[in-house]
């Protein structure tokens, strides 16, 4: 950690470090509706995005459609999920109503789309038995195909809906529909609707294409993103690159770590730095994925069977260059590796 004597400093580097915490949020895939597959439902309620509802609806193309309270303060590029962002709209949502209570979740939400279909999602699994719920990395990064982020969305508090309860109801233009059920031959008393009292998203290193940030870094080789209980800290070893000491054809590696939360080694993996006649190139690589810890018993299982939960952020790898001039510039992609 930081000496007490020691004050944040300013370089230039090409990574950036971002965390956003959602106050509520539940996902729910849709079954039988021939254009939305999934809603999903935030709650923000901070000073930097402001107070209200966002609704996505996840439509059979693959493209998402979200729907946001007027005056929430949220950039499209934090949305392009699945294959990619489809419409992006200031809308009316009403009712908007969800609470996370110690025996189950109570949801009510509507709001009309954008072709005139009026849509509605009640959800009240409460049943008076207090549940317990664990922390985990939701496998949304898996469907993106052309990501501009390696987006980490941390489900803290999280939970499947119980079929005790209320029956969940759903309405799509008029017509009812039905929450898809719990993968596989047993229900375990569950839904295929998920929700999380407190996540995270921490986002790596978006896309970019123009000058070299300045970044302020609290510690030598260290970036951190959030406070408290909310923060994200990334670190590189043997320390951070000097790209402008690195000589034509010359390479340097080593090793980072992110943590996230209070996990220290949230994902792990390697950078390379090889200099160029104008500048470097640079790769960042995933090596080590999520692991598991603290999780109740059929959790432990879903992600023990299920791999993609774990191993999913190991597909990711991050390209740039850097040009030497004045000011300095970056180009910088992702790309999936399988």
């Amino acid at each position: 950690m930081s000496d007490a004597n020691e004050t944040p400093r300013a370089v230039r580097g090409p990574f950036t470090l971002e965390v956003t915490r959602i106050a509520r949020l539940v996902v729910c895939d849709v079954a039988g509706d021939p254009t939305y597959a999934a809603i999903e439902v935030q709650v923000f309620d901070d000073d930097a995005r402001g107070a209200g509802f966002v609704v996505l609806l996840g439509r059979g193309d693959g493209l998402v459609d979200v729907y946001r309270q007027p005056g929430l303060r949220l950039e499209p590029d934090a949305y392009r999920i699945g294959r990619g962002l489809g419409r992006w709209l200031e809308a009316p949502i009403d009712p908007a109503r969800f609470e996370i209570d110690p025996d189950g979740v109570a949801l009510h939400v509507g709001l009309t789309d954008a072709e005139g279909r009026a849509i509605e999602l009640a959800i009240d699994d409460r049943d008076g038995r207090a549940r317990r719920r664990g922390d985990l990395l939701a496998p949304m990064g898996s469907t993106i195909e052309a990501p501009v982020s390696l987006m980490l969305v941390y489900m803290r508090g999280f939970d499947f809906v119980r079929t005790s309860g209320v029956r969940p109801r759903v309405t799509i233009g008029g017509h009812a529909r039905a929450l898809a059920p719990f993968p596989g031959p047993l229900s375990f008393g569950r839904l295929y609707a998920r929700y999380a009292s407190a996540p995270l998203i921490v986002t790596l290193n978006r896309a970019c294409d123009g000058p070299l940030e300045r970044l302020v870094l609290d510690e030598p080789a260290t970036l951190r993103a959030g406070a408290g209980a909310d923060a994200a800290v990334l670190r590189l070893s043997p320390g951070w690159p000097d790209l402008a000491a690195v000589s034509p054809g010359e390479r340097r590696d080593g090793e980072w770590v992110l943590g996230v939360a209070d996990v220290e080694r949230f994902l792990a993996g390697t950078w390379t730095v090889t200099g160029t006649d104008d500048g470097a190139a640079l790769e960042l690589a995933v090596t080590r994925g999520w692991t598991p810890r603290g999780l109740p018993p059929l959790y432990r299982f879903v992600t023990a069977v299920g791999k993609v939960f774990r191993e999913w952020p190991t597909t990711y790898r991050w390209r740039a260059s850097v040009r030497r001039a004045e000011p300095p510039t970056l180009r910088s992609r992702w790309e999936r590796t399988r």
